[in-house]
């Protein structure tokens, strides 16, 4: 089968507008995030010439090697784990890091973004399954973590939750984790003056449901570049 990003790309943005109605939504209240890891640069500007601004990378190194061969204008988001001794790395070239999950990791980070003189958007990453291979914030940790960006690192803003639930072939099952992390969403915005905006949740296979329970950033990979390369 040949693979064809404008193709994939039609069927995603007709999928998100169809579940953006069931919630009550526009499908503008969703941002679609290209997960690009492991695919080429071709791949990126065949979607970015189809009016996709806003990309993903996993790893640092990665993404670092790509994105100046890249638009300058792509608004580039890291969505997986970050290591402390990545974080100048991480600030040098991402807008958005939404895999914030430790007070160690924000301390580095916001000493690193200070030193550049700029200012990262971040989501908080909460564990709601306790998977020993996924990473994010204990949920008994999560409030400690929030005082923390908040009173202590004015180079970070808060914008936003994100999870990465299991994987389950009937989506349904997954349904609950979205429900518990607009929980948290819901609860931060009534706790605290500074309000929060984003709720990152939601891939290839779920992305739908995701929607349905208030997602507002969606992170779709192999639904619009095909099966990763390793």
């Amino acid at each position: 089968m040949i693979l064809s990003i404008t193709d994939n790309l039609k069927k995603v943005r007709e999928s998100v507008a169809k579940a953006a109605v069931r919630s009550g939504r526009r499908s503008d209240d969703i941002k679609i995030v290209a997960v690009s890891k492991t695919h080429p640069t071709s791949y990126i500007k065949e979607a970015y010439d189809l009016g996709i601004k806003t990309f993903a990378e996993n790893r640092v190194q990665e993404a670092a090697a790509k994105i100046p061969l890249l638009p300058p204008d792509i608004e580039w988001h890291l969505v997986g784990h970050l290591q402390t001794n990545k974080t100048k790395t991480a600030a040098e070239n991402f807008s958005v890091i939404q895999s914030i999950d430790s007070i160690k990791l924000v301390t580095k980070l916001e000493l690193d973004s200070a030193e550049l003189d700029k200012k990262i958007d971040v989501l908080i990453q909460l564990d709601l399954a306790g998977e020993e291979t996924k990473f994010g914030i204990p949920q008994e940790e999560f409030y400690g973590l929030c005082d923390y960006l908040l009173e202590r690192c004015p180079h970070l803003n808060l914008t936003g939750l994100m999870c990465l639930p299991p994987y389950f072939t009937d989506t349904e099952k997954v349904r609950p984790y979205f429900v518990s992390l607009r929980k948290y969403f819901d609860e931060f915005n009534n706790k605290y003056s500074k309000k929060i905006k984003e709720l990152s949740m939601g891939m290839s296979n779920d992305y739908e449901v995701a929607i349905e329970e208030g997602a507002t950033i969606v992170r779709i990979g192999t639904a619009i570049f095909g099966d990763r390369n390793h």
